[in-house]
């Protein structure tokens, strides 16, 4: 094999990038130490180390730090954000909205994104602290349930995100008030440019106990259906349950309604996926959630035709 040293500088950027489109999740480490190499290693390696954004307890300091620092640029180059943490309820008071000013020189730093996936309070504090998300976001991942938007959907920086998207994802509580005030009928005046849409519906229950749930819910899909857009191309309905014949009961009644509304955009991914380690009584979501956002585009695919 050829020296290395010897061969030419751009095949050298070349397997360099390849590598870290390779190891930037599995040795993120690694990859970062690239850019110590020398100037053009650094502009080859910092597009793919900044491109996808986790945000956690563990980092929120150290990127906070970086946003308020000379090398605020390279948050720049941030096109998808993941974020594992919530914004407190206890926050400060900025105009309308209660928002974590934690979030004010990093949410200001990113400004290249395009997809966010991460609790509905924290989205509304980026997108307050960066008003230009409103305009550029193409997808959004909210992964916390639409009964605990009622803080959010009254104010003036969560509705406009959801009104300006392509893909949308949320999460429905099936043991809460389905169509309560602020939530899912809140989507009916927000929705509007989306054409794509999931909805996991999340059930604890068994069967029998679930059947009005599933009936009321019906009522409401019904009437976001035939609110959408004729651009509108497609909504995937997907029961998240803990025992698998939930899935099939909810599938069924969905089938039924489908038959009925006669809406080709309408499908179902009823594939089982537990959500509940019954064994260790631990929810699955932390894997779950950023297994589906990491999929991009190819998660709204899903699924099959009712």
């Amino acid at each position: 094999m050829a020296d290395p040293s010897q061969l030419p500088h751009e095949l050298v950027l070349l397997v360099i990038e390849a590598a870290c489109h390779t190891y930037v999740y599995s040795r993120a480490g690694w990859v970062a130490s690239l850019c110590l190499v020398c100037r053009s290693v650094q502009n080859v390696v910092n597009p793919i180390l900044y491109a996808r954004l986790f945000i956690g307890e563990h980092n929120i300091a150290a990127l906070d730090e970086l946003s308020r620092s000379s090398n605020s640029n390279r948050l720049s180059l941030v096109r998808e954000v993941f974020i594992d943490l919530h914004s407190s309820f206890g926050d400060d008071r900025d105009g309308d909205c209660i928002v974590s000013a934690r979030f004010a020189f990093l949410a200001r730093a990113l400004i290249g994104v395009r997809v966010i996936s991460g609790p509905s309070r924290t989205i509304e504090a980026l997108s307050h602290w960066n008003p230009r998300l409103r305009r550029q976001l193409v997808s959004v991942f909210v992964t916390d349930t639409t009964d605990s938007w009622h803080a959010t959907t009254n104010k003036h920086c969560f509705a406009p995100v959801l009104r300006s998207v392509d893909y949308l994802h949320i999460i429905i509580f099936m043991g809460a008030a389905i169509d309560s005030p602020g939530d899912l009928a809140f989507l009916r005046g927000t929705i509007s440019t989306a054409h794509s849409l999931i909805f996991d519906l999340l059930s604890q229950d068994r069967e029998l106990i679930a059947t009005l749930k599933v009936e009321s819910l019906i009522l409401t899909l019904d009437n976001i259906v035939s609110s959408l857009s004729p651009t509108f191309q497609r909504l995937v309905l997907r029961p998240r349950c803990v025992f698998e014949e939930s899935v099939r009961f909810i599938t069924a009644r969905l089938a039924a309604w489908a038959n009925v509304k006669r809406d080709p955009r309408i499908f179902v991914d009823d594939d089982f996926v537990p959500i509940l380690d019954e064994e260790n009584n631990r929810w699955l979501y932390a894997t779950l959630d950023p297994g589906d956002a990491l999929e991009g585009e190819a998660l709204w695919q899903r699924g099959r035709q009712l």
